[in-house]
């Protein structure tokens, strides 16, 4: 039972410092990013930016619907290789679809918004790039406790967009552009994880994509929506206060918000890492073993969260 034990707190060791690592990489790059653009685009443009931002993340909810979190549940306790990757090919499609229908709805909504020209035609440029973040498989990789591959997606992205934006960005005139570079980050870094998915999984990930998977991927369809349900009311809690800025303020205001929120949720973040990197092995685990979990997981959480806290 020991032996058992000390492998449950060497997983969640093995995965927060995967998921620490590149999450910590991806906020500290993002953040450089944040800087840049703040001094450079100046506060209306930035506020621009900033807004797009939050309006996106609505939309990232309405096309994953909880998938993310579903599908890592389901691929971490399904342990037979074929019957994990039928769920993985049945998520996808939904996730397909949710992403098509989020799409159009972002594209749609920007003429009948209040919003300015330039935003608008960012906008649509922007509603792109959210269609691959949506479109993403990297749960899958949460799912089997393979840290750094799910982290590769965000900080690949951060990366590649800070890289764009420090060489091609130099003012606020350049807006439009920073949309470009963008959807060319989001693009490359999900091809990456689809080469690490076709990796993982070899020729059998492109085997039996027929109707029927559809059919059989609806049974889903009442877990994800609890999962969903969830977050997005958080999701509008983080971002529905920058949203409603855009429309009383000037996007200068949103801006210099947007500047001051990003450092508050540097230290929300650290707590979403541990837990994150305990989930899948809840998930995996028989209910005989989930006690022992939560005990190892409440110390951890205690040793780190002090320090965060004072």
């Amino acid at each position: 039972m020991k032996e058992k034990y000390d492998s449950f707190g060497r997983r969640i060791l093995r995965n927060f410092v995967g998921f620490f690592t590149t999450r910590a990489l991806s906020h500290l790059l993002g953040f450089l990013l944040v800087v840049y653009l703040a001094r450079v685009l100046q506060p209306e443009s930035f506020g621009t930016y900033g807004f797009l931002e939050a309006y996106g993340k609505l939309f990232y909810l309405l096309g994953t619907l909880g998938i993310t979190s579903y599908g890592m549940r389901e691929v971490a306790k399904t342990h037979d290789k074929e019957a994990r990757l039928r769920v993985i090919k049945e998520l996808g499609l939904l996730n397909f679809i949710f992403a098509v229908v989020a799409f159009v709805t972002f594209e749609l909504l920007l003429p009948v918004m209040r919003v300015n020209e330039v935003t608008q035609r960012v906008g649509y440029i922007w509603g792109f790039g959210f269609f691959f973040i949506v479109f993403s498989f990297s749960w899958v990789f949460h799912g089997l406790e393979k840290m750094w591959k799910y982290g590769s997606f965000e900080l690949l992205m951060t990366f590649i967009f800070l890289i764009g934006a420090l060489l091609a960005i130099k003012g606020p005139e350049d807006l439009e552009k920073l949309a470009y570079i963008r959807n060319a980050s989001i693009v490359i870094s999900w091809l990456v994880v689809i080469l690490l998915l076709k990796r993982e999984f070899g020729a059998d990930l492109y085997k039996d994509l027929d109707f029927t998977l559809l059919r059989s991927s609806f049974r889903h369809i009442k877990h994800i929506l609890m999962f969903a349900a969830a977050f997005l009311f958080i999701q509008i809690y983080y971002n529905m206060d920058k949203i409603m800025l855009g429309y009383f303020k000037q996007e200068s205001a949103v801006g210099q918000y947007q500047s001051a929120y990003k450092l508050v949720l540097g230290f929300i973040a650290f707590g979403n890492i541990i837990s994150g990197s305990v989930m899948p092995i809840v998930s995996s685990s028989t209910d005989q073993n989930i006690s022992q979990i939560v005990q190892r997981y409440l110390k951890i959480m205690i040793l780190f969260i002090f320090p965060v806290i004072y």
